[in-house]
């Protein structure tokens, strides 16, 4: 049963990736790297140290969704290349998720870490930023803008760029037409969903120190299956879905829209490192299930990339 996709010259196996700022550890990373992901991503990572938003920045919203705004937080790219110097090469490929609020920036981070890692994930949809800033989803935003930054690292770097999406816009498959324009190798749908708020009632007052912040989780799923089913019928790349994928069932429903991969992160809050691993092994057993179940009967999951779209009813 062949579980796999292919972005750019990567052959990702299984099609599961964590999704970016999930694990924020370069050692988590590596120790999980033995799991069944088929890839994996850092954290985003900036041209200088980053303090981002004080804490709180995650809280419950509801049962199986919450509400953050870490706010970029890194040590910037040449601490964070001095550890991937340690563990890199690692057994699954390696995307190193990067921002920047100029062409200069992110092509200075990219090629910065481009040794270290095995494809570049532009980030142009963190909602999370401080007033003034024009970085994240402020890029995201405008087609524009993404072709012109995407472009610039193009002309730098050899290996395969992700240009990773905004909900918060009105044509998603516009945006995402435009990373394809400038060359990227594949986009990646959805971010968080901006803007959210928990509030403590007995405090009077919101939960989050930055107030406002992205929205993950279960009840994210159908936003991230239209982002990714206006996607497909814009481009010709492939796409990462991302956005409340807890179980197998979630994983199809990403690929028949018409991702080749996924990514998760809220289904992975509050497991430890074995935990991970049990969890993932689980889903590939189910996705194998799922695949031999007599409505579904096929023999890779490549046999149902944007079936759903095929399969249209009036």
């Amino acid at each position: 049963m062949d579980l796999s996709a292919k972005i750019g010259n990567l052959k990702i196996d299984p099609a599961i990736m964590n999704a970016s700022g999930i694990f924020s550890s370069l050692n988590v990373l590596e120790r999980i790297s033995k799991y069944d992901f088929g890839a994996l991503v850092t954290k985003s990572i900036g041209i200088g140290p980053r303090e981002g938003f004080m804490e709180p920045v995650l809280a419950q919203a509801t049962e199986e969704t919450y509400v953050n705004a870490v706010g970029l937080s890194n040590p910037g790219y040449e601490l964070v290349r001095e550890e991937l110097e340690k563990i890199y090469p690692l057994p699954k490929p390696l995307i190193c998720s990067i921002f920047g609020s100029s062409e200069e920036e992110l092509v200075e981070v990219a090629t910065g870490l481009e040794k270290c890692c095995d494809a570049i994930e532009l980030n142009f949809s963190c909602p999370n930023l401080k007033k003034g800033e024009r970085h994240g989803i402020v890029i995201g935003r405008d087609p524009e803008l993404v072709k012109k930054y995407t472009e610039a690292v193009r002309e730098n770097i050899r290996k395969p760029i992700i240009v990773k999406l905004t909900p918060n816009v009105y044509d998603i498959g516009k945006v995402a037409k435009a990373a394809e324009e400038a060359e990227a190798d594949a986009v990646a749908a959805i971010n968080t969903v901006y803007p959210a708020m928990k509030i403590d009632i007995y405090a009077k007052k919101p939960v989050l120190t930055a107030k406002f912040g992205g929205l993950s989780g279960r009840g994210i799923k159908p936003i991230g299956i239209a982002a990714v089913y206006s996607i497909y019928e814009n481009v010709g790349i492939p796409i990462i879905g991302i956005g409340g994928i807890t179980i197998a069932e979630d994983v199809l429903e990403y690929i028949e829209a018409g991702a080749d991969a996924v990514g998760i992160g809220t289904a992975f809050i509050g497991k430890n490192t074995k935990q991970v691993g049990n969890y993932l092994k689980q889903l590939r057993m189910d996705l194998k299930k799922l695949l031999q179940d007599e409505r579904i009967k096929v023999s890779s999951l490549r046999e149902l990339k944007g079936v759903a779209h095929v399969l249209q009813t009036s």
